[in-house]
């Protein structure tokens, strides 16, 4: 009796020993792969009320742009209106929470990511907080 009792204990530890573990995935994440394609950039603005929306009155002059997010995490940033096919690399950070992209000179951006879907994308610019009164810079993309 005290054998079975034993052999059933081993059993149930190491049931519950591999349920326990999380299996790795092997591929990128939902929101990662979420980024890859082209994005037109579509409002940009001074979050001045901190509502992570750009209102009508916070919104500053851009011009048009294009980023395309390679699946290996490389990508090219166009600005129309100026000679700039921008090679760069991006990754996702801090639980896929934080766009990370690199252009090709080295500067890095970090960009907490507001929203992201199949046709929108909404990313918070702190860089450069202490430029704009302590207000963070909202871009707003759209699938292309």
């Amino acid at each position: 009796m005290q054998t079975n009792l034993k052999t059933l204990l081993i059993v149930v530890i190491c049931l519950c020993t591999i349920s326990a573990c999380k299996k790795n995935s092997s591929g990128p994440s939902a929101r990662y792969q979420l980024m890859v394609g082209t994005w037109k950039l579509v409002a940009r603005g001074i979050d001045s009320n901190l509502n992570n929306v750009i209102d009508s009155n916070e919104m500053i002059a851009f011009n048009a742009e294009t980023d395309v997010d390679n699946s290996n995490g490389t990508g090219l940033t166009t600005v129309v209106g100026l000679i700039s096919n921008s090679p760069c690399t991006w990754s996702l950070s801090d639980n896929d929470n934080y766009f990370d992209g690199t252009s090709s000179s080295g500067n890095t951006k970090y960009s907490y990511i507001v929203r992201l879907d199949s046709t929108t994308s909404l990313f918070k610019d702190t860089s450069d907080i202490n430029q704009r009164g302590g207000l963070p810079q909202l871009w707003q993309y759209t699938r292309q």
